[in-house]
């Protein structure tokens, strides 16, 4: 059983740092009205500091929303780790899978299960290395032809909807 290992971009920091950057311009904005004049001259710091602070909080902060995670094939089951949370896959509870890359880099991999639950997994290259996510999705789709040539699993891969 050979372990895969990706980047994955966890999705709730990637959005509690995206409203961050937001309230952080807003409020830079906010404190330099009530605490400025009418000169011009502090209109245009305002503007750099609404535009520079959010930024600098961006760029500092985005390597807390990449994470690593790793995948373990078996002849029945995968083994998936994210977020130091182990989770056993078996072929059978799987209903359908999908990959949606977009024009950026982004790659969504979806999991839909017979409970009709989902597993959402984003690699995005502004947070993480999309090379190895991509690897692992084709390692998957590879894997997942082989089991149901086999008769171990009937799961199905979902089309796009505009093609791909």
């Amino acid at each position: 059983m050979r372990e895969y290992s990706f980047d994955y971009a966890n999705q709730r920091n990637a959005l509690l740092l995206i409203a961050l950057c937001i309230f952080s311009g807003i409020l830079t904005i906010f404190i330099s009205i009530v605490l400025t004049n009418d000169h011009k001259a502090n209109h245009f710091i305002v503007i750099v500091a609404a535009a520079a602070i959010p930024i600098a909080i961006f760029y500092h902060l985005k390597k807390r929303v990449s994470k690593s995670g790793f995948a373990c094939f078996d002849d029945d089951r995968l083994e998936i780790t994210l977020d130091n949370r182990k989770t056993e896959i078996f072929y059978y509870d799987l209903n359908s899978y999908k990959f949606y890359t977009g024009k950026k880099g982004a790659t969504l991999f979806t999991l839909n299960f017979e409970s009709d639950k989902k597993l959402k997994i984003l690699s995005h290259p502004s947070y993480s290395n999309t090379e190895s996510f991509n690897f692992f999705c084709k390692i998957f789709e590879s894997k997942m032809e082989e089991h149901k040539g086999e008769g171990k699993t009937n799961v199905i891969k979902q089309k796009l909807l505009f093609g791909q």
